[in-house]
């Protein structure tokens, strides 16, 4: 359990605020040069999936919710849960927004 000291505990945080953030993109601050809009993306809708920019190879996306990725983020999000309810029991809050 040495591994889940705050420093993994704060980085998961951030990782599940970008996530939410990027829900709803259009709250969002994130912006690249190569991407339209003034480097916002195309408009999307909020459909509960995660807005990427980028896709894995670097380029920028033409439609803005990466199915791989997301299901990737759903695997991901699975297994933190389950560390977080072994290790931070009384920290679950933000956790249990995404399942």
């Amino acid at each position: 359990s040495d591994i889940f000291e705050d420093e993994y505990k704060n980085a998961i945080f951030k990782i599940v605020q970008t996530f939410l953030i990027e829900t709803k993109h259009s709250t969002s601050s994130y912006h690249y040069p190569t991407l339209p809009n003034g480097g916002v993306g195309s408009r999307t809708c909020e459909c509960g999936l995660i807005w990427s920019g980028m896709r894995p190879s670097d380029d920028s996306c033409t439609h803005h919710f990466l199915i791989p990725s997301n299901m990737f983020a759903v695997v991901a999000l699975r297994q933190i849960s389950e560390i977080f309810r072994n290790f931070y029991p009384n920290e679950l809050e933000m956790i249990d927004t995404v399942e």
